[in-house]
């Protein structure tokens, strides 16, 4: 808990509503605020271009670098 209030506030990262564990397994989750952008659906409906897509990159890119910094994984692979 401590890490994730390091977190709070950066512009490029969701905010956490809440803390709990899953019943069925005793496991910790976070529920995050809903994050409606879909990347790969808004570079094919605008027709971003390279240097549009390069920022949102970099945007990712330093909200990540950040979470890694206050020793925070992000898992994708949970919804792949």
């Amino acid at each position: 808990m401590k890490t994730l209030k390091k977190c709070k506030g950066h512009e490029n990262i969701v905010k956490v509503l809440g803390f709990g564990t899953f019943a069925p397994t005793g496991r910790p989750l976070i529920v995050l605020e809903l994050c409606q952008l879909n990347l790969n659906k808004l570079c094919k409906i605008r027709q971003l271009r390279m240097a549009e897509k390069a920022y949102i990159l970099r945007e990712i890119s330093r909200a990540v670098s950040h979470m890694h910094e206050h020793e925070m994984v992000h898992r994708q692979d949970i919804y792949t």
